[in-house]
């Protein structure tokens, strides 16, 4: 009788146990769901608000009630504002990495061909991504710590990318032999004014000059005007 009592005990107890470790377990993979939703919504509010006011502009407590989730939370998570800007940016910077290196066309030589495909994934970026235009054209346009470590990190390796086929088309005859910077500056200036300012053009031409078919025909215009002869010989002088 002892010894079924035993057993009982010991079923009982072993059932209990495993129950009880079972619950943390449980609860641990709900919270660390939530965690992962809280967060992204916490990064998604907050890439959305520094593209729209810029660093400067946003507090944790405008991130925290745009995104939903409590402002400690947010500090929880996060640490600080800048730390959360860092890592918005980075996730941002990713997404776009990642998008230019499926599309990146391939097995094509330094031609009018190259540029263009290279053009229509910046202005695809720049349509899927605001933020990827937005935010550099904020936090650029005055020396600060976030201008610096946008280019040492982010900005840097993109410039060096479109540097790189620049020279390869001057070398082979396509582009006149200006710096290289000017002719890099002239492409994505037409697409960053557009989409950084998107509101004042819209509202000064009345119509959608930041859809695809208008930044599209824009950088046309730019492609013909630094392939033409007469940028090329004003570009040796």
């Amino acid at each position: 009788m002892i010894d079924i009592v035993c057993v009982w005990w010991s079923f009982t107890f072993d059932m209990v146990r495993t129950r009880m470790n079972s619950i943390p377990e449980k609860v641990k993979r709900t919270r660390n769901v939530k965690g992962k939703i809280a967060n992204a919504a916490v990064l998604a509010a907050a890439t959305s608000l520094f593209a729209e006011r810029g660093y400067e502009g946003v507090s944790l407590a405008d991130i925290a009630a745009t995104s939903g989730v409590s402002k400690p939370s947010v500090l929880y998570h996060f640490q600080d504002k800048e730390t959360l800007w860092k890592l918005a940016v980075d996730r941002l910077w990713a997404d776009v990495d990642a998008f230019f290196k499926e599309r990146h066309p391939t097995g094509l030589s330094p031609s009018r061909e190259l540029l263009e495909a290279r053009i229509e994934l910046f202005i695809e970026a720049s349509i899927m991504w605001p933020a990827y235009v937005r935010i550099p054209f904020i936090e650029g346009a005055t020396p600060s710590w976030r201008s610096e470590w946008l280019a040492d990190r982010h900005f840097g390796k993109h410039v060096s990318m479109n540097d790189k086929m620049i020279r390869a088309m001057q070398h082979e005859g396509l582009l006149g032999p200006g710096d290289p910077a000017h002719y890099q500056a002239l492409l994505t200036s037409s697409v960053n004014v557009l989409v950084a300012q998107s509101a004042m053009w819209n509202r000064t031409f009345a119509r959608q000059l930041t859809d695809a078919a208008n930044l599209r025909e824009n950088m046309k215009l730019v492609v013909d005007l630094m392939m033409s002869e007469s940028l090329s010989d004003r570009t040796d002088k």
